[in-house]
This record gives structure tokens, C-alpha cells and sequence, in this order.
């Protein structure tokens, strides 16, 4: 406690005496005699926020009392396993907050210049939030430093830091030998915690949402290096498996790939995971390996329509095959056709056999418009290296015409006649 004081400090003391006759452990009290340092310490008590709770395993309840402001009482209690609740009582509000808490301890490595004074054994902490989201937050060395880690989780390490504790010493082999220890620690949590179905998601705790400052930039390689040989990357299939045992398909390939057909590659479920999964070190697919597993499969039409509206959005022309089309008859389009939109209301005419126009399968072409963004023009423009026009009904004609005349020019009379038959039949 913290107080302004015109006397020797007697009343002080009577009352901290008070406190330890309570029941407390132990009380810290400081009186002040001028406002400048009594002002100084508020702000420091300020900066005190609960969580650090849960790095200072030997405190179980901490009370903060200072003239002129509410008490805030914090206490910490293990529910079960590595789970604590944290209840927190300040302006008249309490409030709880349940966490799922990793220790780990261990002896440095032997340093012939470290002194004798100096430690030769480390602490390590790992918290996660169970009931809300996780949020990124400060480095603890015990108390909170200045040092963001930009992962959704909170830390704790024995880290060597400066003299008013906000960050870490600069060139400290102690702090890089410790850092790598808690990205490995961190890891392993997640990996543990993912198999336990505490965590859905291991990749969602290691999307950094902002640069790593300097001080962990080691950390952030060794974090992402351990990850990687743990299995928390979910593929398509169900299984979860090391980085080395999956791979990334072509952009875009977690929205219209059909998931039968690529059990092995790793699973994107959010935003998120893409920038996570490449810093994992995940491989990609080569385009061509997978539009050719794509084109060697017996699509249905909900598959054929997703993997063609996937493709014209996210893959270059070279990948938008025509043979992925269908036509009224349900037989796939050559690399020589073109095809249009069925027509809005009536059937479509039947075309010539050796028309090169072919109308597209209308129930395709009603899942493709579904499956595009925009007008009916913009959907028919996203999808032009595919082949597909606009339907002219003067632009049919006058190819019709031109494609007989050729047949005609380079084949026997009879063909020549039931060409010219065919041509007056669609016409």
C-alpha cells in the first residue's frame, strides 16, 4: 500500500500489522512525504496489471491499495490440470478470466565467463486464453516489459533486461540461449495442446500480426523452425502432419478444389493460415501437376463449376482448359470449340455436328453463374480463355456459314450436301 504521510509512519505500520493479523503473507507499505514521489509511485502502480499473475508462481493474491484510489485485488486459483482462473476486482467490478497455463524449468548451458552471481537456471511460461479470443501482448520477465510478441499468446522467460525492466539486454547470450528455448517450449505447447482439442487451430497462435521487434527477431525463426517439426498442420484429408508432409496448392486452391482429390495438401481456414503455413516452410504445388490431377478426374457438376470458376479467378490463361466445359449433350469441349451461354428463356437450337460453337450444359452454366461474381457480361468475360462468347445470334449465323463453305470447298459432293442440309436445318 501507498500513502501520503505527515507522521513517523506509526499509523502505517498498525495497519500493516492489521493486514499480516488478516491473514496476507506479506505486506509491502512505503509512506511519502512529498507529493512528487508520492505522484511517481502511482503511476508505477498503475502500470501493475494482473496477468503477471500468472507468471509468479508463488503469489496467489495480490492487493494494491493507494490514498486516493480503489483497491484492486487480484487472485489466482487452479481450476484443473494446467488451467488457472484469474479473478480480478477493481471499481467495484469483478470479473474472471480463465487461462491454460505452461511451466517449464531447466540449467543453462555451462558459460565459463557467466559470474557467480548470475543464474544458472531458467524459467519458462506459456498462457492461453479459454474463454476469449487470444490477443497479443507484452514479454514478461515476470512483470510485463515493453517488448511486444506479436503472437496471440502471452510469455514469460528469465531474461536478462535492463535496469528498469522494460527490455532486454543487448548481446546477451544468456537471452538468445533462453529464447530459443521458449520457441521450442511454445511449440511443443501448441502441439500438445492441439492433440488435446484444446486448440482447434495451432497455426491461429502463430500468425503474427505485426513485425517482430529486433530483440525477437531469433525467436520468431526458431518459433517458426519448431513448428514445423510438430504435427499441427491440418491437411484436406483430416490428418495432422509436419511441415515436410504436406504442401499448398495453387492460389486459391482451398475454395474450388475438390477436397477428394487432394487429401494431402495442408488445410487454409482462414485468412490467416496461408502466411503462416509459407512461413512453416510448406511447399507449393506446381499449377500443372495439379490442373492435370483436375483434368484426369470425373468432375460432377458442382465440382466441374467450382473448379472451372476457381481457375478463371485465380490461374493465369495457359491453365483454363476447354475440356473442363461440357455441352448440351454432356461431352466435354475440345481445344477447337468455342461455347456459349444457353439462352435466357427457350431452348437452345440444336447446332450442327461439325459446328465448332457449342452451347454449354445449362445446369453447368446456372452453377457458373452462381459461382461468378458480377453481370451476366462480366461473367462470360471472366471466362473467355475458356472459350465462352456472348451469344449473337447474327454472329452464329455468319460462322456457321463460313465453317460450311470450307467444308464444303474440301470434301466430296455428297458431304458437300448434307453440310448444305445441316446448315439449313440450323438456320
Amino acid at each position: 500500500m501507498w500513502e501520503k504521510s505527515s507522521d513517523s509512519g506509526g499509523e502505517l505500520i498498525a495497519y500493516v500489522r492489521q493486514l499480516r493479523e488478516a491473514g496476507y503473507d506479506t505486506v509491502i507499505a512505503s509512506p511519502f512525504f512529498n507529493d512528487k514521489a508520492f505522484n511517481k509511485a502511482k503511476e508505477q502502480t498503475a502500470e501493475f496489471e494482473p496477468r503477471f499473475l500468472l507468471f509468479v508462481r508463488a503469489l496467489a493474491e495480490i492487493e494494491i491499495r493507494v490514498e486516493g484510489s480503489e483497491p484492486r485485488i487480484w487472485r489466482k486459483s487452479a481450476a484443473s490440470g494446467d488451467q488457472v482462473e484469474l479473478q480480478i476486482a477493481e471499481r467495484d467490478a469483478t470479473t474472471t478470466e480463465s487461462w491454460i497455463c505452461r511451466y517449464a524449468n531447466g540449467e543453462l548451458a555451462e558459460d565459463p565467463e557467466r559470474s557467480a552471481d548470475q543464474p544458472s537456471r531458467y524459467e519458462l511460461a506459456v498462457a492461453l486464453r479459454t474463454d476469449a479470443e487470444n490477443e497479443r501482448g507484452e514479454l514478461h520477465c515476470y512483470f510485463p516489459t515493453s517488448v511486444t510478441v506479436p503472437f496471440s499468446a502471452l510469455f514469460h522467460a528469465t531474461l536478462e533486461i535492463t535496469s528498469n525492466r522494460k527490455n532486454l539486454k543487448d548481446q546477451s547470450s544468456q537471452n538468445d540461449e533462453v529464447l530459443a528455448k521458449l520457441a521450442d517450449f511454445y511449440a511443443e505447447t501448441l502441439s500438445e495442446l492441439r492433440q488435446a482439442g484444446t486448440v482447434l487451430n495451432a497455426l491461429d497462435f502463430l500468425y503474427a500480426d505485426e513485425t517482430f521487434a529486433e530483440p525477437l527477431r531469433l525467436f520468431e525463426k526458431a518459433v517458426y523452425e519448431a513448428a514445423a517439426q510438430r504435427p499441427i498442420i491440418a491437411t484436406i484429408g483430416g490428418e495432422h502432419v509436419c511441415a515436410d508432409r504436406t504442401r499448398l496448392g495453387p492460389q486459391g486452391y482451398d475454395k474450388f478444389f475438390p477436397e477428394r482429390l487432394f487429401p494431402g495438401l495442408a488445410r487454409c481456414r482462414s485468412a490467416s493460415d496461408l502466411p503462416v503455413l509459407k512461413a512453416l516452410g510448406v511447399k507449393g504445388m506446381a499449377p500443372d501437376e495439379a490442373v492435370d490431377v483436375l483434368r484426369r478426374a470425373k468432375l460432377d457438376l458442382d465440382e466441374r463449376a467450382s473448379v472451372i470458376a476457381g481457375i478463371a479467378q485465380n490461374l493465369p490463361a495457359k491453365f483454363h482448359l476447354r475440356s473442363f466445359l461440357i455441352d448440351q449433350k454432356d461431352l466435354p469441349l475440345k481445344a477447337s470449340n468455342s461455347c456459349f451461354p444457353p439462352p435466357t428463356s427457350g431452348r437452345p437450337p440444336v447446332l450442327p455436328r461439325w459446328a465448332r460453337g457449342k452451347f454449354l450444359s445449362s445446369p453447368l452454366w446456372d452453377r457458373l453463374s452462381a459461382a461468378l461474381p458480377g453481370t451476366p457480361r462480366e461473367k462470360i468475360l471472366r471466362l473467355k480463355f475458356f472459350g465462352v462468347e456472348e451469344y449473337n445470334l447474327d454472329g452464329v449465323v455468319r460462322s456457321l456459314v463460313r465453317q460450311a463453305e470450307r467444308l464444303i470447298d474440301r470434301s466430296p459432293a455428297e458431304v458437300g450436301v448434307r453440310v448444305r442440309g445441316e446448315l439449313l436445318s440450323a438456320l
